[in-house]
């Protein structure tokens, strides 16, 4: 492993209306193993819930160094999570670029782990790392390694991944009209621009902790599969990537996201499967999560 304290790695965390949850991501960051330098960056997408606003107080005590802009994009109205970490990554000055969600959590090695992998590897511009799902589903959730390819008919990537900040800066960020699958047409951009990325191996034990809420699957955001194709269209039309071809793997898609209940059987045996050393780390983790 090379030396972390050369780096600096920027978190940026758009936050909108999660309650306290968010105490719980900015612990699983400051309990990183990571040695070098770290930024975090928290954008506030206007919140309007006391709980939210008040955990934005206990990081200011708790942990001062936590930049948090609120109303910082001076609208009246939410402005979405993708023009939220264009915000941050605007003013961020670390040499790589982790989006975390509000409300997810990132296990100690993650950092370390994901700076190892795009260091090691020549010419990728990002990496991403396996998931487990916790809230109401715990499960692993493996996530295919890189193709440009496989990735133009779907999204397998976490938003969460570590990214090296020129490329995402060379694209202007997430695409600002997109209120939903902006990762995704990230990824398809930065692949067509060839930023390509890489998978941190799976003997690295390395993880991002997404949440689910009742009524979502990981596959799917809260939007309805209609309103999931449409977006979709877009996204495909806008890279010039909309064939007939296109529109069979963007129903498939839409259908797989629904079958939530095969996800769950075989995410939750996957689960079982992890290192008992590591699985004891992660319980760990989660029960300090709400």
């Amino acid at each position: 492993m090379s030396n972390m304290k050369q780096y600096y790695v920027s978190i940026i965390i758009p936050s909108f209306n999660k309650g306290d949850l968010i105490l719980g991501t900015i612990e699983s960051v400051y309990a990183s193993d990571f040695q070098g330098q770290l930024e975090v960056i928290i954008i506030d997408d206007n919140s309007t819930d006391p709980e939210t606003i008040h955990a934005y107080q206990v990081i200011r005590k708790k942990y001062p160094m936590v930049i948090i802009k609120e109303n910082e994009h001076k609208h009246p109205h939410t402005i979405g999570p993708g023009s939220a970490r264009n915000l941050g990554l605007k003013i961020c000055h670390g040499q790589y670029v982790v989006f975390l969600d509000n409300d997810d959590l990132i296990t100690p090695n993650f950092l370390s782990s994901a700076l190892d992998t795009i260091i090691s590897k020549q010419g990728i511009s990002f990496v991403y790392s396996d998931i487990i799902t916790f809230g109401s589903q715990t499960g692993l959730r493996i996530t295919p390694e890189y193709s440009l390819d496989r990735l133009k008919k779907y999204n397998y990537i976490p938003v969460t991944s570590l990214f090296k900040k020129q490329p995402l800066v060379n694209v202007a960020g997430f695409r600002t009209n997109l209120f939903s699958m902006e990762d995704w047409d990230l990824f398809i951009r930065l692949g067509l621009k060839r930023c390509f990325g890489q998978k941190i191996p799976k003997e690295k034990e390395a993880y991002l902790l997404y949440r689910i809420t009742k009524g979502q699957g990981v596959n799917q955001s809260a939007s309805s599969p209609r309103k999931r194709f449409v977006v979709r269209n877009q996204i495909l039309k806008a890279n010039k990537l909309y064939t007939p071809v296109s529109i069979f793997w963007n129903i498939a898609a839409i259908v797989y996201a629904s079958l939530s209940s095969f996800s769950r059987v075989s995410e939750s045996r996957a689960f079982d499967l992890i290192n008992p050393a590591s699985k004891t780390r992660i319980n760990q983790l989660l029960s300090k999560a709400k």
